[in-house]
């Protein structure tokens, strides 16, 4: 059950909507790959990442917790390996507990398979 009292104004953001405030650039070696992520890309997936990365910029932001593990976002990282960037775009939702995570990982790549 979600506590809807509402927080201080220095930390209500959006309440009850958590927003993301910031996205800093995180090496891209400092990061830990989940290794039972939902979806696992093809080689020529991740080409293809890598070439829209190219073409627009790296602009999804990788979602990370507060340890650097993603939590979204693994195709973009092993297009940003390949095409040799040394750090991307995060956004920490270390707000989010284990099983948030769990299944907002799920719910990413379904949405993206729906839309």
């Amino acid at each position: 059950m979600v506590n809807l009292s509402t927080p201080p104004s220095n930390v209500r953001r959006n309440w009850p909507v958590w927003t993301a405030t910031k996205i800093d650039q995180t090496a891209v070696s400092d990061l830990n790959l989940y290794d039972k992520h939902v979806r696992n890309h093809s080689d020529k997936g991740i080409g293809r990442l890598a070439d829209a990365i190219t073409a627009f910029g790296f602009v999804v932001p990788v979602i990370i917790d507060g340890a650097n593990n993603a939590i979204t976002g693994h195709g973009r990282i092993e297009a940003a390996k390949r095409l040799k960037l040394s750090s991307v775009p995060t956004i920490c939702a270390d707000h989010l507990t284990p099983a948030q995570i769990k299944a907002y990982r799920i719910a990413d790549n379904k949405l993206a398979e729906l839309s």
